[in-house]
């Protein structure tokens, strides 16, 4: 992570790389570790994709941290929320990148939903967390709105300084 922080992606890609064949004999015989280090090296290598701009390379191994979760999920019920909210977010940022906003959008409600519900013991911790839900909800319902009011201008129908209003009241 502190390569990928400083920007240095290509040299984060070739560390976790390496870091997946150090989880396969670190964990032997905890089938539950061995998955979760493969699924969080997977999600990370993913971010690192998408950062460089290989988004169907991050697509890929979002697709791999997701099936491993879901293993994980079957072996230990109920202990994955965390996982399952930052990777949603992920998969929701990549969507957003990619241009297909209500994919995003519906994957951006799963992460507040989880967060909702989720047992955070600090306060402060759950709120930040559910203002960041709602900012990325409303980026999503912003963007919806705004490609909306591109159409109507686009069009030169009536409705443009309405849909630009109701963008914005999504927004807010």
């Amino acid at each position: 992570p502190l390569a990928a922080d400083e920007g240095a992606f290509f040299l984060a890609d070739s560390l976790y790389q390496e870091v997946d064949l150090l989880g396969s004999w670190l964990f032997e015989g905890n089938v539950y570790q061995q998955s979760e280090f493969t699924f969080n090296s997977k999600r990370l290598r993913g971010i690192v994709a998408y950062r460089v701009g290989k988004l169907d390379e991050a697509r890929e191994l979002f697709d791999e941290a997701s099936y491993l979760l879901d293993q994980m999920e079957a072996m230990s019920p109920g202990q994955n929320l965390e996982h399952y909210q930052h990777l949603f977010f992920n998969i929701a940022s990549l969507y957003y990148a990619e241009g297909k906003i209500v994919d995003a959008l519906e994957m951006n409600r799963k992460v507040l939903k989880i967060v909702q519900e989720s047992k955070i013991p600090d306060e402060n911790r759950k709120k930040l967390s559910l203002a960041y839900c709602h900012k990325y909800v409303g980026n999503c319902l912003w963007a919806l709105g705004y490609q909306s009011y591109l159409d109507a201008k686009k069009h030169k129908t009536k409705d443009v300084m309405q849909l630009y209003r109701e963008a914005n009241d999504n927004y807010k």
